[in-house]
């Protein structure tokens, strides 16, 4: 090894080593790690990362740190020791016994050789007599139905009896193992429950009780095994059972649940355990096998009628299969059963309702939901509360905005960091972008932020990305925003305060929040002002309510000038669309002829969720029916893709004066096919479409938009603006009828405009996106002066 080499080595060994002193056992680890890479044999090093791994309740890994550590340098007596006592601590008599004969024939002598050899014999002693027939069984009644029914205390109580007894045997290291189980260290219960297994090798409540510890620290593969010793020796064992079906269904292995259910004596129909036919029930969903999976949530439901977890599982059952209606009467029921382990049933019931079409009463439900829960939780209903009245028929702007502010009075009330001043670039000095999103990967947003963040000037601007995006929902999508920054920083794991400091630390000059309200977003960071300027665009398309985040980047179409008192941050006017858009051509193919000349009639079409299809969007399409004779409305998204699902959205249509022959109700993904099939796209109001506009447009197919409420209900007319094809927005419902129905009635006029309407897009604002980049980083500048004028006046 090279000199320098060397060096580092002993100054890794050094610091591990005064790390591990403190007892800063996470620093000393990195240390020992960081010093293999550079000398994989390095004994001591492998010695004490074993020490730790024991300590830390991770006695696999120590165990072979330390064996390794043993085998590459078996001249060091403590190596023989300490590997001696883990071999005990873990149960493993065996292998124990081996260490013995080895040091017997190297003829060691020595006091601590001596104590590990006394472990051998006690452990020996143990389970000869105190294993066998002559062992008293304790009376473990009191503390098994602590266990089942999770009470802590009852249980502690039980042990103190049981321990104090001054009866010997087994099975305490199993009930001693439980207790620190259920006290949550599971990292110092296991060791304890595998001695007791390598004891009790015939003990399926041993066997089951090591399972739950295995699975308490997250290795489900190993809690499986385990769980099948217990089955073995109890098959009858129902709840048992119950454990290995959910414990493979967790694991997304269904057809493993399944065949442990197939081997259940007297089949499913036998089964009485509720939990069982739910487990049996959550592996058929994963096979998409819906019916026969209610069947047996339904069995579950009867026999526990108030178990919030089976009626969640039906609820979300009834979900996938478009049984709507079944599935909110479950979640409103999971609701009032308040049980803090499914606080978001409400949420789910709400989100149902809008996507029903009754967004109003679902905004007031949150509200009356999350009356009954802790700040915590009621933090996730009031956002969800947010989002969903943005799609409301009845409030108002000032009612709407009132309830944004609202959420920064009773949530975001957080000390904020001390001010700074924004960088200037003396000295060539870059000004620092950040940017904070959970939808760093293939996501509607993705089309609208890589062309910028692609497009940054890197002479001027040096770009970070903080992603909320969990590391398991990462894609290659996630890889492109990667490449495109100076620093992608994960920060899904990291609270808000320490991420807050960490912008600080970066020296951040403008902080961009991407999601808002939506998953991912972490307003929490921009209420502690860790940027000397913020600014909100693209994810969530309406105000943050917090006075903390300064700018809203808009265009004046998006947000009108007087209408600035809806929101909380100040508007940015960019001088061209708010947008830019990268539509994947290669996948979308090419635009097609105009349908409604071969076909005969006119399709109007959507794509939009149904949360926006409210009634009197729906009483307007009608009106437009109407007046084009033979024309058909197709409406294409996943909520009515199924037959139950379409039943309901079918009446609601029938209500609104629009018959089921004048309908086509389907879904499709991806869309192009469908939208190449559309003559004219009918955007929705109040809260317009979005990315489906531009696919629309881009697809060749124009579309008729109504100008509504600030922000969320002007995004149409924003993008039909940057098309150069104003005529398309309409101010009132009645104007609304009128442009659609004029725009079918001359077809070679519409085909020319669909055979021209991409190569006018790409020619245009809403894809030039160097012209975009330009145009926001300009306005990222003039934030920063804005904001140094403020600070020196």
């Amino acid at each position: 090894m090279s000199e320098p080499r060397t060096q580092q080595v002993e100054h890794l060994y050094e610091q591990a080593l005064e790390a591990q002193r403190r007892g800063r056992g996470r620093a000393a680890e990195a240390a020992y790690r960081a010093l293999l890479e550079l000398q994989p044999d390095h004994d001591d090093a492998l010695h004490n990362l074993g020490l730790i791994a024991m300590q830390t309740g991770r006695p696999l890994d120590g165990i072979g740190l330390l064996r390794q550590a043993f085998e590459y340098n078996p001249n060091k007596l403590y190596f023989w020791t300490n590997y001696g006592k883990a071999l005990i601590a873990v149960g493993e008599l065996e292998l124990a016994e081996d260490l013995e004969r080895a040091g017997k024939r190297a003829g060691i002598r020595h006091p601590e050789w001596e104590q590990f050899l006394a472990l051998v014999s006690q452990e020996r002693k143990l389970r000869k007599g105190l294993g066998g027939r002559r062992a008293t069984l304790p009376d473990l009644t009191q503390a098994r139905r602590a266990i089942a029914s999770g009470d802590r205390d009852r249980l502690e109580a039980a042990w103190s009896t049981v321990s104090r007894s001054g009866v010997l045997h087994p099975k305490l290291a199993w009930l001693e193992g439980m207790v620190w189980l259920q006290r949550g260290r599971p990292q110092q219960a296991l060791p304890i429950l595998r001695r007791a297994a390598a004891m009790l090798p015939d003990d399926w409540e041993t066997w089951a009780g090591l399972g739950n510890c295995v699975v308490a620290l997250g290795h489900r593969e190993l809690a499986a095994q385990l769980y099948s010793n217990a089955l073995r020796l109890d098959p009858r064992n129902e709840g048992l059972r119950a454990d290995v079906v959910n414990l493979y269904v967790d694991s997304d292995r269904p057809e493993s649940a399944l065949a442990v259910a197939a081997e259940a004596p007297g089949g499913l129909q036998a089964i009485t355990s509720p939990e069982l036919l739910a487990g049996i029930g959550r592996a058929l969903k994963l096979r998409k096998r819906g019916e026969e999976a209610l069947d047996l949530f339904d069995r579950a439901v009867k026999l526990a009628p108030d178990d919030a977890r089976i009626l969640a599982e039906r609820a979300d059952c009834f979900e996938l299969g478009g049984l709507y209606e079944e599935a909110l009467a479950d979640w409103k029921a999971v609701s009032r059963l308040r049980d803090t382990a499914f606080r978001e049933a409400g949420v789910r019931a709400a989100a149902l309702q809008a996507e029903l079409g009754r967004p109003d009463r679902a905004w007031r439900e949150l509200i009356e939901y999350s009356s009954v829960l802790d700040r915590s939780a009621q933090e996730k209903y009031f956002k969800s509360t947010l989002f969903t009245i943005n799609y409301a028929i009845e409030p108002d702007e000032a009612e709407i905005f009132a309830l944004y502010r609202e959420f920064e009075r009773r949530f975001m009330q957080v000390a904020r960091l001390p001010s700074r001043t924004p960088s200037t670039r003396e000295g060539n000095r870059k000004i620092r972008i950040g940017y904070v999103s959970g939808d760093f990967r293939l996501h509607s947003a993705t089309f609208f932020a890589l062309p910028l963040l692609e497009n940054h000037d890197r002479d001027l601007f040096e770009v970070f990305a903080y992603s909320t995006v969990q590391t398991k929902f990462e894609d290659e999508w996630t890889e492109r925003f990667r490449r495109c920054v100076d620093h992608y920083v994960r920060v899904a794991q990291i609270d808000d305060d320490t991420l807050a400091q960490r912008i600080v630390n970066d020296g951040i000059d403008v902080l961009v929040d991407l999601s808002g309200h939506t998953v991912g977003g972490r307003l929490g960071v921009f209420a502690r002002r860790p940027a000397p300027v913020s600014v909100t665009w693209l994810g969530y398309g309406y105000t943050t309510g917090l006075s903390t985040i300064d700018w809203f980047l808009a265009d004046e179409l998006l947000v009108p000038k007087g209408s600035e008192q809806y929101f909380s941050e100040r508007p940015w006017y960019l001088k061209r669309p708010y947008l830019v858009y990268r539509p994947d051509e290669a996948a979308m193919g090419e635009c097609g002829p105009l349908p409604a000349l071969e076909r005969g009639h006119v399709v109007f079409g959507t794509l939009s969720r149904t949360i926006r299809i409210n009634d009197r969007l729906l009483s307007v399409w009608g009106e437009i029916l109407r007046r084009v004779p033979g024309s058909k409305l197709h409406i294409d998204n996943k909520h009515v893709r199924h037959p139950s699902a379409r039943k309901l959205f079918l009446e609601r249509c029938l209500a609104q004066g629009i018959a089921e022959d004048r309908l086509i109700l389907e879904y499709h993904s991806p869309p192009w096919d469908v939208l190449r099939s559309f003559d004219l796209t009918l955007d929705c109001f109040p809260h317009n479409s979005g990315t489906t506009l531009f696919e629309s447009a881009f697809m060749g197919v124009p579309f008729v938009t109504l100008a509504d409420r600030p922000s969320v209900g002007r995004i149409g007319s924003s993008v039909a603006h940057g098309l150069g094809h104003p005529e398309w927005v309409a101010q009132t419902e009645a104007e609304y009828v009128e442009k659609a129905v004029a725009m079918v009635a001359d077809l070679d006029r519409l085909a020319a405009l669909r055979a021209g309407l991409r190569e006018q897009m790409k020619a245009g604002p809403l894809m030039d996106e160097a012209g975009f980049a330009r145009s926001v980083e300009e306005a990222y500048l003039g934030m920063c002066e804005a904001a140094r004028v403020k600070a020196a006046s």
